[in-house]
């Protein structure tokens, strides 16, 4: 018996690391009885999983046949079937027959060998359905992908009828079928009338891939194509489902990015276009990317745009991601008054209406110079923002603090720093932090970088910078500053000792004369 278990055990050997049966196989395979019922627990690979379980040779045979080219296993599954193996043995772990597993998965030469011993049986007309069922799936796709938009035509339809429905909503559990539902692929594709077909076939309109379970049913899918025609048609078939509300979502955020496109096409006068848009597209909606309407707007200078978004409902504090800055700060940067004038009641008392006034007082000055102070209004409006609240506002595409440290002012640096700007804060447009821009400016160069030093973290400091001489000059500046500093306190406190003595002496004196 032990012999015979190791002869067994090189046949499955054999099967699993040859290509072609080698000669040792074919020796043990004829010293086998041909009644020999052999069978074998095996582990192996399959698609990516592991799989494990008692086989037969010419189950393994085909378990195996995905890993090599397509006739790798013929030669040994022919001599298997030529020495008399049972084609419709199963183990009892693995209930299908060897024409079975080859139907599930795809191995239609494994088919073809396996079909003239099977004939007559209910194992081969199961496998010749799945064959069948796999085949006509495959072809309703490719129908789908090459017939015109509005006519599918009589062989798409003659198919569709040779399936059941199950198989038309989610397709089959097997390898070699659609990755992707009917349906689904109509939504991708935007074949409106074979969809049509479809469900009045009474194919699932929630239907997704039972293979590959893909997530995205056919109205998301239709969603995301901007498919609104056939979105109007499913909807009504999937209310009160999650996918419809998602769908809803990903067709209105697509909206409100047209309505973004159409307020920078327009001119002055808001577009028939975008008021028809405008009204299919809800106020609440919010986006995380990009740049909102009430932003874009206000950016543009469109006043009668803004007018009409605010009218409908449009939040104008309300911003992304991306576009940090509200409307207000916005219509400030870009020096648009009557947009200003729009937005002011509604964020008046608010941090961004404090931060669109600074940013209104520096560009109403025009180029910042190296010698501008900070005016009373201007001090006023800056102290009043609490610290915790305070976001570094952006003109001419940089931050405040990038702004005048690139023009060597040092009043307003060490005003912001001192207000607890983020001294390597930087915009999207102008990636380069305060320190960066001093050091590449030449006005007032070294005096900036003695402010900025003493806020930027050493680590920090780009090497090209802390190795160069005007920084060199910069430490012993501070260093001195430092230095005088601890002077001062010194003396300070000397004089504050010389003044206790001195007091201490009168009262003494006061004591002795009584």
């Amino acid at each position: 018996m032990e012999g015979f278990e190791s002869e067994v055990g090189k046949i499955f050997y054999d099967i699993d690391h040859e290509r072609n049966p080698s000669e040792e196989f074919k020796q043990l395979l004829s010293s086998l009885p041909k009644d020999l019922a052999c069978r074998q627990d095996q582990v192996w690979t399959k698609f990516g999983r592991t799989v494990s379980g008692e086989v037969t040779p010419l189950q393994y045979c085909v378990e195996r046949w995905d890993y090599f080219a397509s006739t790798s296993r013929a030669e040994h599954l022919q001599l298997l079937l030529d020495h008399g193996m049972d084609p419709g043995a199963v183990t009892s772990t693995e209930a299908r027959t060897a024409i079975e597993i080859a139907a599930d998965d795809d191995c239609e030469d494994a088919f073809k060998i396996l079909a003239p011993v099977m004939e007559g049986t209910e194992a081969l007309k199961k496998s010749q359905e799945v064959m069948n069922t796999r085949a006509t799936l495959n072809e309703l796709i490719e129908q789908i992908d090459s017939e015109p938009v509005d006519s599918p035509s009589q062989e798409f339809r003659a198919n569709l009828s040779s399936l059941p429905l199950e198989k038309l909503s989610s397709g089959m559990a097997l390898p070699g079928c659609p990755t992707i539902t009917l349906l689904q692929n109509c939504a991708l594709l935007n074949k409106v009338e074979h969809a049509r077909i479809l469900l009045q076939l009474g194919v699932n309109p929630a239907s997704v891939c039972v293979w590959q379970n893909t997530e995205k049913t056919p109205i998301e899918v239709a969603a995301e194509r901007s498919n609104e025609y056939l979105f109007n048609i499913l909807a009504p078939l999937m209310k009160g489902t999650e996918a419809l509300k998602n769908s809803n979502d990903i067709i209105n955020k697509s909206k409100v990015k047209e309505l973004v496109e159409q307020i920078e096409d327009d001119g002055e006068i808001p577009s028939s276009e975008f008021k028809e848009l405008l009204s299919s597209v809800p106020a609440d909606l919010a986006r995380s990317k990009g740049i909102l309407p009430v932003q874009c707007a206000a950016k543009e200078g469109r006043a009668g745009h803004l007018r009409l978004l605010l009218d409908h409902g449009f939040d104008p504090a309300a911003v992304t991601e991306d576009t940090k800055e509200t409307a207000i700060e916005l219509a400030a940067e870009g020096g648009h008054g009557e947009v200003f004038t729009i937005l002011a009641p509604a964020m008046e008392g608010s941090v961004a209406f404090q931060l669109a006034k600074l940013i209104q007082i520096l560009r109403s000055k025009g180029s910042i110079e190296a010698t501008d102070e900070p005016t009373e209004e201007f001090l006023s409006i800056l102290s009043a923002i609490p610290t915790a609240e305070l976001r570094v506002p952006v003109v001419c595409e940089m931050t405040m603090l990038q702004a005048f440290a690139e023009a060597g002012n040092v009043a307003f640096t060490r005003l912001f720093l001192e207000k607890g700007f983020d001294p390597a804060g930087v915009t999207n447009q102008n990636p380069k932090t305060p320190l960066d821009l001093a050091f590449e400016s030449n006005n007032n160069k070294l005096e900036v970088l003695v402010v900025l030093a003493d806020y930027v973290k050493f680590a920090d400091i780009p090497n090209h910078i802390k190795t160069s001489s005007e920084w060199q000059i910069v430490q012993m500046e501070r260093s001195a500053s430092r230095n005088k500093k601890q002077e001062q306190e010194i003396q300070k406190l000397h004089d504050e000792l010389k003044t206790m003595k001195e007091m201490l002496s009168q009262v003494l004196a006061k004591v002795v004369d009584k």
